[in-house]
């Protein structure tokens, strides 16, 4: 990636976004308009904390962006965090490591084994698996094949720090 490419790493704060760009060592603040700035409240501002004990995720993600985002946002918070950029790499991971797998977070739209398929195969092996859904198109587009799944959460992407940690959160509560 060239040196002060503009493709790098973000975080938000309640009301200012930093901007990490590859290849320099500082971080930029960049402030939103105050008209888009949304009310917020303690509670949205209040850091989703996992329990005591350290829980791993285990996000499946095709778009390496999306996954980075999501295992920085929940590393930050103290989760632990597998990231499969696949269901088949997910598949390949829960074959080793299910015994530490707490939650899994898993885009619906993906090659070869979609978020469903990945699910159902889960819930196979461990039938009390929350599972939370994140798709950038409406569940209503693949109804059928959401058929007999339940998920603890659906996020619909692009989502935000919050949403995910406070829909983490509710899953493993």
């Amino acid at each position: 990636m060239p040196k002060g490419s503009l493709d790098g790493a973000f975080a938000e704060a309640p009301s200012s976004v930093y901007l990490i760009v590859h290849g320099m060592k500082k971080t930029s603040k960049i402030a939103q308009p105050p008209a888009k700035r949304k009310k917020t409240t303690a509670a949205s501002r209040a850091p989703h904390k996992p329990s005591e004990s350290i829980e791993t995720v285990l996000v499946v993600e095709d778009e390496e962006r999306i996954g980075n985002m999501a295992q920085l946002f929940l590393e930050l918070h103290g989760y632990h965090v597998l990231v499969a950029n696949s269901g088949a790499a997910a598949l390949a991971i829960w074959a080793e490591r299910s015994s530490e797998i707490h939650l899994v977070i898993t885009d619906m739209l993906m090659p070869s084994i979609d978020g469903a398929t990945l699910t159902r195969a889960l819930r196979k092996k461990r039938r009390d698996l929350p599972v939370i859904l994140a798709s950038g198109v409406d569940a209503g587009d693949f109804a059928d094949e959401l058929k007999g799944l339940e998920f603890c959460a659906r996020l619909q992407k692009p989502y935000t720090r919050h949403q995910l940690l406070a829909a983490v959160h509710n899953a493993l509560a």
